[in-house]
């Protein structure tokens, strides 16, 4: 698949067009207690990744569950699922 093509695909369609880079993506992902209750948190690839296990602490409204700061670089990224995050994991780092 061209790369034209992948970046015309959903989220989730472009993770299951990976799903062994993502399965293995998934397993690398170590998800500790993060700075405040309720967030796990996990370094990957120099991204610092934050969970939002029932979407009531970083954003008011639900609509962010993951927050990622990048490696190098002071802009939040937020996704409301984990097929956002892994896709954009993927296409940045894979």
């Amino acid at each position: 698949m061209n790369t034209t093509m992948t970046n015309r695909l959903t989220d989730a369609q472009y993770v299951a067009h990976r799903a062994k880079d993502a399965a293995d993506l998934l397993s690398l992902m170590q998800w500790t207690p993060g700075p405040v209750p309720g967030v796990l948190g996990c370094v990957l690839y120099g991204h610092s990744i934050l969970w939002d296990i029932d979407q009531s602490v970083l954003h008011s409204g639900g609509w962010c569950s993951y927050e990622v700061l990048p490696a190098r670089s002071s802009d939040i990224e937020c996704f409301g699922t984990l097929a956002e995050l892994l896709a954009w994991i993927l296409r940045r780092n894979w």
